[in-house]
């Protein structure tokens, strides 16, 4: 799959983008490329394991939901209070990460001394390339 395809799953959540034939998008197909997508963020976890990043993401999601559970049951304005500060606080991790893509592709570009052409390098290709950069950079081996 191409990185360029990964980063809009992640940004716009349409699915069916992983179909390389423009189907009718009924429930079925949806459905088929939900399973499809899960299976593949589930084998680039097994591989590349998560970012410090995405774990962040996906604590403050979690107190988000927290934050909704505790204000349906209390209605208390305090609650409702709580719960804006998480959902921006949120919203703000959301706007940073739609930067970082191609932040992150210009330094490897850099880092390897190579060109990356989001529409025909592969999510493999690219997160091979972060970790290879990770490794120079690490051993004192970075240009």
């Amino acid at each position: 799959m191409p990185i360029y395809v990964w980063w809009q799953i992640n940004k716009t959540g349409d699915v069916t983008l992983i179909l390389k034939d423009k189907l009718k998008h009924t429930d079925k197909v949806i459905s088929y490329c939900s399973d499809m997508w899960d299976a593949i963020r589930d084998e680039h976890i097994e591989v590349f394991g998560m970012s410090h990043a995405f774990e962040d993401y996906m604590r403050q999601l979690a107190k988000v939901g927290i934050k909704k559970a505790n204000f349906a049951i209390s209605q208390n304005g305090l609650d409702k209070t709580w719960l804006k500060i998480q959902e921006r606080e949120l919203k703000d991790m959301e706007s940073v990460k739609k930067h970082n893509d191609y932040k992150t592709k210009l330094i490897l570009e850099r880092a390897l001394g190579i060109t990356i052409n989001p529409k025909t390098y592969t999510v493999m290709e690219y997160y091979t390339a972060i970790q290879v950069a990770q490794e120079n950079a690490t051993h004192g081996r970075g240009n």
